[in-house]
């Protein structure tokens, strides 16, 4: 409830006719919209990190690397990878067990 108060600013009328529906759409936006100002916090973070003198050798080589948010981090094949392996071992362990 305090939730819907003060991130959504919603009366507290409204609050208790809002549908679950309604409630996800509103959650799915600020989070989108959260994810694009860490966006541009990333953008400014990395370009005054480049832009100053430190060695080139100890700095990110890209921006994934340097902060990795939402979408980057969930597009991991390593991690698509591993997971793979883990539910084929879980499988693989359900059917010995028979």
């Amino acid at each position: 409830m305090s939730f819907c108060l003060g991130e959504f600013n919603l009366s507290l009328d409204y609050l208790y006719t809002m549908t679950m529906a309604e409630f996800n759409i509103r959650y799915f936006a600020l989070n989108r919209i959260e994810e694009k100002k860490d966006l541009r916090c990333r953008e400014i973070g990395y370009s005054s990190l480049v832009g100053s003198h430190l060695d080139s050798k100890k700095l990110p080589k890209n921006k994934n690397e340097y902060w990795s948010i939402g979408v980057d981090s969930r597009n991991n094949e390593d991690k698509i990878e591993k997971m793979r392996e883990v539910i084929d071992k879980a499988r693989k362990d359900y059917n010995t067990i028979k």
